[in-house]
């Protein structure tokens, strides 16, 4: 392309010389960042008058420029634009541009990701508000799909410091998959005696220890794990009556919660096909300062005849 052709694709670029306040106003680029390129050597003015200080540029100058700015809003900085512009090995420019579509597409994966997250706890949040607001009784029946988790089981009490130590555990396990875990994280709590007095000294209730499967969401279906693996959880796709709350994470919260729905179902004839489920809508870093949580109870269930 020819040097005339080139500028035509700019035809509102004046053909006189120019000084820095209009080339700011035509490019959009602030006069500040104008002076800071010329001091990098990334585009120099075409002329700088000795006496009065004035910056002239012409339209080479500021033709480049919309170039520079162009490259900006694709993710270059500034050093690896004047990178650019200073190679001239064909095969060094390609690789410097595959790099940034590699840098881009981990962003847009990362993004995505959280993206996610903010979904499913949007999605979470609307449960709970229509809980307070939408039903009198605060239970849904929600159509969930099959999870799996990786997970960890122990033999304990529930608190967040407790929940924070086995999610950790179970990171380090997905590490072995080369996989990243993500929030939400929930725990499976087996075993609950329902028949405990709920009046009884909270200090009591929350010394109870259970058999609890603390679970963290894998961020990627494709993985390939192993059903059978020994840190793998599967729960099952169906119908799961909920009931979202916000309260003290420990398990005398989660015991009365779990015995008023236990009620409810079988006051309506559902019947009890899960243990139950705490879904945590807040961060571990959330619960382990604040010591309470927005929590989803889910109990896979299904109507009795």
């Amino acid at each position: 392309m020819s040097e005339n052709n080139f500028y035509n694709n700019f035809p509102d670029i004046p053909e006189y010389e120019c000084k820095i306040g209009e080339v700011s106003s035509l490019t959009g680029i602030s006069v500040k960042m104008l002076r800071y390129y010329d001091k990098v050597n990334l585009c120099k003015p075409s002329y700088i008058d000795p006496d009065s200080g004035y910056r002239y540029y012409t339209k080479s100058e500021i033709t480049l420029l919309i170039i520079i700015k162009e490259m900006l809003q694709h993710g270059f900085t500034s050093p690896e634009i004047k990178e650019l512009f200073e190679n001239k090995d064909i095969e060094i420019i390609k690789e410097i541009y595959s790099a940034k579509k590699i840098e881009i597409e981990d962003k847009i994966k990362f993004l995505n990701n959280v993206k996610m997250r903010i979904d499913k706890q949007l999605e979470i949040l609307d449960t709970y508000i229509n809980s307070i607001d939408g039903n009198k009784d605060g239970y849904f029946i929600k159509e969930i799909e099959q999870r799996k988790f990786i997970s960890l089981e122990l033999n304990t009490t529930i608190s967040p410091e407790i929940i924070n130590m086995l999610i950790n555990a179970a990171q380090k396990a997905a590490t072995s998959f080369n996989i990243k875990l993500i929030e939400p994280y929930l725990l499976v709590v087996k075993n609950i005696d329902i028949n405990i007095d709920i009046n009884t000294k909270a200090s009591k209730l929350n010394d109870i220890k259970y058999n609890i499967v603390a679970c963290a969401t894998i961020n990627d279906k494709l993985v390939n794990i192993p059903d059978e693996s020994s840190f793998i959880t599967i729960l099952s796709a169906g119908k799961y009556i909920t009931t979202t709350f916000e309260g003290q994470v420990d398990g005398g919260s989660n015991l009365i919660h779990y015995k008023n729905m236990i009620e409810w179902m079988n006051k309506n004839n559902y019947k009890i096909l899960s243990d139950p489920i705490f879904l945590y809508v807040n961060s571990l870093r959330h619960m382990i300062e604040k010591k309470k949580a927005i929590i989803e109870l889910q109990i896979l269930t299904e109507k009795m005849s």
